[in-house]
């Protein structure tokens, strides 16, 4: 990925400019994290902001869906199991409306109709969310090098 990932195919000037840019200024996109447990939301929130992004956090879908109508992130973040719906109701939404926002999905238990479902849904990526937290931020980060909404 990165710089490699853009040698082995044929040059996009703007996708180049997008990559140097981003490494010069270490901009990063906003970032809606959606998370149920306080907890998560807080450690997730200074994990994120330690690495440059600007991070929104919700606890829900319903405060997921008011965050994104009010500023659209590049990247959404959200746990699959939330008090008032599940992550995959937040892609639903961002597939049906701002379908150039990527979302990665995170569980502790994932379902795997949960997971199909997400997946139907072009969900980004699916990771556990009991695993090392730079799996996530991998994943982010790959939103970050190929996505031109996360390069605005």
């Amino acid at each position: 990925a990165g710089v490699a990932g853009i040698v082995a195919k044929p040059l996009d000037t703007t996708e180049l400019v997008a990559v140097i840019e981003r490494a010069v200024t270490r901009h990063r996109p906003d970032l809606l994290l959606v998370d149920d447990s306080h907890l998560a939301r807080r450690v997730f929130k200074r994990f994120f902001e330690n690495r440059g992004f600007t991070v929104t956090v919700v606890p829900g879908v319903q405060d997921a869906i008011a965050a994104i109508e009010n500023v659209v992130p590049a990247v959404v973040v959200s746990d699959l199991h939330l008090d008032d719906g599940t992550g995959v109701d937040v892609l639903q939404h961002i597939h049906d409306h701002h379908p150039e926002v990527r979302v990665i999905i995170m569980s502790a238990k994932p379902d795997a109709d949960m997971v199909i479902r997400a997946h139907r849904l072009n969900v980004f990526d699916f990771v556990n969310k009991s695993e090392d937290p730079r799996y996530l931020l991998r994943s982010v980060e790959r939103v970050v090098i190929t996505h031109p909404l996360a390069s605005a």
